[in-house]
């Protein structure tokens, strides 16, 4: 199996107004990137 590498990492934002806030990350070797916000997982 092949490492993981990340090539753009995500940038910190904040939710503003209940406006979403669009994380966005690329990686080579991954099936699926999962991001966890507050300790808690986002799906």
């Amino acid at each position: 199996m092949e490492e993981v590498v990340l090539i753009e990492h995500p940038q910190s934002g904040h939710v503003i107004k209940s406006r979403p806030y669009r994380l966005s990350c690329k990686a080579v070797n991954a099936r699926k990137i999962r991001f966890k916000c507050n300790n808690r997982w986002v799906r």
